[in-house]
């Protein structure tokens, strides 16, 4: 079983030292490390320079993370791929779990894992995220109605085989989040395991997109990732699932709040392609992200008062 390690860096020259250590330093050996430099500026490519023949360096210009994540794919040679972000760690064993988990259950064509949070500049453990339910997971029944039943953890706690890797790549330009969409489709598509041993550990900082920016641009990181995503998971088949995640920036845009850049046009333009039957059932999810925000403010107030 051959595990590659695929990365993307821009501009983490700081932390992409540690990060490659920690992919060499593992008790059973990667396959191979791909890194795609996306066109950094600071001095990340010599970083990456001094490792020689022990990493596979990919040099693009800037592209953004759904092409320099899908060209790190698309270089690896394994059997498995297994992801890991320029500024995270990997745990020593990491490699040698995923080799005996994917041996163990064959018919898991992904597997995550636990993902703990550390302060990046001081190593000292954070707060971390719950790991789903482990054991096997079969979402693909609950994804095609389009109910979301796992939440899956984030870049550097993911890894699938490469086969059922390829069948939803490339990563559609534009794709805000690009990880977001890899975890929907291919949990949409196949059958996989989670872990809860924590075998990464994601670096908090200050420049984290998602993960240290405030509340609000979290919500609307996601509502706009929702927006990009959209229209490629309705390409894979995956048609209700794309209209759940659709109709949270629809409810948020028809209520005066704008998204931001194109997002509203593009998410109008899929909308308005909709057959009369998908529009019906596109306008019940949209009821029901209605009826859970309502739910929500009730509470709150409730909880206010008391």
């Amino acid at each position: 079983m051959r595990v590659s390690v695929a990365m993307t860096n821009y501009n983490y020259g700081r932390y992409l030292r540690e990060a490659l250590d920690s992919a060499l330093n593992q008790t059973v050996a990667a396959h191979e490390i791909v890194v795609v430099d996306d066109g950094s500026s600071d001095d990340s490519r010599d970083v990456l320079d001094s490792y020689g023949d022990q990493i596979v360096t990919v040099l693009t210009e800037n592209r953004g993370q759904a092409a320099a994540m899908t060209t790190a794919v698309t270089h690896c040679s394994g059997d498995v791929v297994a992801m890991l972000d320029a500024d995270d760690l990997m745990t020593p064993n990491r490699v040698e779990s995923l080799v005996t988990m994917y041996e163990t259950i064959p018919d898991a064509q992904w597997v995550f894992h636990g993902l703990d949070h550390i302060d990046r500049e001081t190593r000292e453990p954070l707060e971390s995220p719950r790991s789903p339910t482990p054991g096997f997971h079969d979402e693909r029944r609950s994804f095609h109605w389009g109910r979301i039943s796992l939440n899956a953890p984030a870049t550097s706690a993911l890894s699938w085989r490469f086969d059922c890797l390829k069948q939803v790549l490339p990563i559609p330009d534009g794709i805000v989040c690009a990880d977001n969409y890899l975890k929907f489709a291919t949990i949409g598509l196949a059958p996989g395991w989670v872990m809860s041993e924590p075998l990464s550990q994601q670096g908090i900082h200050d420049t984290n997109m998602f993960t240290k920016a405030p509340a609000a641009d979290r919500r609307f990181n996601r509502l706009r990732s929702f927006v990009t995503m959209v229209p490629a998971l309705d390409q894979l088949g995956l048609q209700m699932l794309a209209e759940h995640l659709a109709a949270q920036p629809f409810v948020r845009a028809r209520g005066g709040r704008d998204l931001g850049g194109d997002y509203g046009e593009a998410l109008s333009s899929w909308t308005g392609g909709l057959s009369s039957a998908r529009k019906l059932r596109f306008a019940v999810f949209c009821a029901a992200v209605v009826a859970e925000r309502t739910v929500d403010k009730t509470r709150t107030r409730m909880d206010a008062r008391r």
